[in-house]
């Protein structure tokens, strides 16, 4: 009979949870598990505010009676006597005062919000879900009772600035209500572009805080011009105040909003029992986008390819290929007349730089470059695009023989002068990238290794060995998707160079591979430059032990290339 009451109990308060929207939910939720906690926060968050103005609201008091003569009016009304040098003593004590409350209130706050995070989290008794939840739920808690304090303190200041100067009033109710209004309006009006929007959020509410406060200030200028001022500037420096700092409060508190709505399924996993952690949505998922046969960027798409040829087949459209590259799609496409085969290249808006990287190595490399014709690029909607001639191409999974035909293919081209010229201005190479720095934790991991110091002390004669091999383009291991030719299987290319940059000859070899005749005397310093690069790889990696044996093979290897032409003057 318990039970069921119990599971009918449960029934009832999921029903109910499931009916609230989240941000009242994690309210409920807050109270439920930390009521005193939550209440004294929103209490210290609201006085720490009006403290906040006070401190900085009577030094302009303090100012403004040292400026006048004689006694203030208002002096004469105390039931008490007073001079006017006692009373700025007693304000600038005040301010202090205010100033102190102000900072003593906020670590109350944050030990209140940090005791209530862990109440939260050993509650529900979770597993660890992922890096840094502790600090994520306190994050969370702390905003969430500052957003109570900002709502608190917006509400009551609005009331006596409604008194002291219902037109800077009205001015900060329109600030906000048009703020709200532009926003909904366009989270309505561009459901594709919503995280767009979510993303510049922080940016259009820090704009319209601060065209709120000159629209107030305008109002004042209008009154004085125009129409009737408060009698008292301390009423007008008041209603500047309470108009800045409730159009601040409010800002303050929508920032805090976007921080809970960013995480809200990870909170709602962590604060909820009958809540689990998903898979996260994917991030950059804009480019999904040219999947959808009537979504405007793959309308562009396919306009572009017609401009570009033609006769294009419109009914066989884009055929995916598996590319095996986060964020970058692959299509083909074929003409209907001449039978020529194209890739499409999509990439996402977050791989903008290693689109441009391709372009510009493609635009500039000569014919010998084991790579298909890049025929034309263009942006749509921030996408870049980039289409290959791959006639009498096919694509193919990497075998060993192919990489090793790859390679010795690029090691037969010669990189041009002026785009060697671009990159050695821009990125080290490995002779610069291996030195003391990048071997200091390595020496903590493994100190007092002998194969480390021998490597230190022989590293300016490898460096000077290394850097007298010839200069090739190079792709890192496991970036390559290949073709192979249709007539001549010994063909192959690379459809993506993302990520290709200049080397010592090497670069990506696992071992020395067979060369024409001009290279054959350069094997020993060769395999100094492949060692170097897996030593670099190693150190990436904390591989420490590895990179030690590798330190150990070149300290060798060094031994039988300092006999060789290459290393003589």
């Amino acid at each position: 009979m318990k039970l069921k009451k119990r599971q009918a109990k449960s029934n009832i308060s999921d029903a109910v949870s499931r009916s609230l929207p989240w941000p009242l939910l994690f309210g409920a939720k807050y109270l439920q598990v930390n009521f005193l906690e939550t209440l004294l926060g929103t209490l210290l968050a609201l006085t720490a505010q009006i403290a906040f103005i006070a401190s900085f609201l009577l030094p302009l008091k303090i100012v403004m009676l040292m400026a006048s003569d004689g006694t203030p009016r208002f002096l004469r009304l105390l039931p008490i006597s007073m001079e006017k040098d006692q009373l700025i003593i007693m304000l600038a004590t005040f301010s202090i005062a205010a100033y102190i409350f102000y900072q003593f209130a906020n670590k109350i706050i944050d030990k209140v919000t940090t005791r209530g995070a862990a109440k939260l989290e050993s509650r529900n008794r979770k597993l660890v879900l992922f890096e840094g939840q502790h600090d994520l739920i306190r994050k969370s808690y702390r905003n969430y009772v500052e957003i109570a304090g900002n709502i608190c303190f917006c509400l009551l200041a609005a009331l006596p600035l409604f008194f002291l100067y219902p037109e800077v009033f009205y001015v900060v109710l329109a600030v906000l209500l048009t703020t709200t209004l532009v926003i909904i309006t366009l989270w309505i009006s561009i459901p594709g572009n919503r995280e767009a929007i979510l993303s510049s959020m922080p940016a259009t509410l820090n704009t319209s805080s601060t065209a709120g406060f000159f629209f107030i200030f305008a109002t004042i200028i209008l009154d004085y011009a125009f129409f009737t001022l408060p009698n008292s500037i301390l009423t007008i420096l008041l209603s500047m105040i309470l108009g800045r700092q409730i159009l601040n409060q409010a800002q303050q508190a929508a920032n805090k909003f976007l921080f809970l709505n960013r995480n809200q399924q990870r909170l709602t996993a962590l604060l909820f029992h009958n809540q689990a952690l998903s898979n996260p949505a994917p991030k950059n998922h804009q480019i999904y986008q040219f999947l959808q046969p009537e979504h405007e960027v793959q309308v562009q798409l396919k306009e572009f390819l017609r401009e570009l040829d033609d006769t294009m087949d419109n009914r066989e459209g884009l055929k995916w290929i598996d590319s095996g590259l986060n964020n970058i799609f692959f299509f083909t496409t074929r003409s209907k007349v001449t039978n020529a085969s194209f890739l499409v290249k999509v990439f996402n808006k977050n791989k903008t730089q290693e689109a441009r990287h391709e372009e510009t190595l493609l635009s500039s490399t000569p014919s010998e470059l084991p790579s298909p014709p890049l025929i034309e690029t263009t942006v749509i909607s921030g996408f870049h695009i980039h289409v290959l001639d791959i006639t009498g191409l096919n694509f193919t999974q990497p075998a060993p023989e192919h990489e090793k035909s790859f390679r010795l293919s690029l090691a037969e081209v010669k990189v041009p002068p002026s785009l060697w010229s671009s990159y050695r201005r821009s990125k080290k190479l490995i002779w610069d990238r291996i030195n003391q720095d990048t071997l200091k934790h390595l020496k903590l991991a493994l100190p007092d290794q002998d194969a480390v110091a021998q490597f230190e002390d022989n590293l300016p004669l490898i460096r000077k060995t290394v850097k007298l091999l010839p200069i090739k383009i190079s792709l890192p291991k496991n970036q390559q998707n290949f073709l192979i030719g249709n007539s001549n299987q010994n063909q192959v290319v690379c459809a993506h160079w993302g990520k290709w940059c200049i080397e010592p000859i090497g670069h990506g070899w696992n071992k020395v591979l067979g060369l024409s005749s001009e290279n054959d005397k350069s094997a020993e310093a060769i395999g100094l430059a492949i060692n170097l690069f897996k030593i670099e790889n190693s150190l990436e990696k904390q591989c420490f032990n590895n990179a030690l044996s590798l330190m150990s093979d070149t300290n060798e290897l060094l031994k039988k290339t300092t006999d060789l032409s290459i290393v003589q003057e």
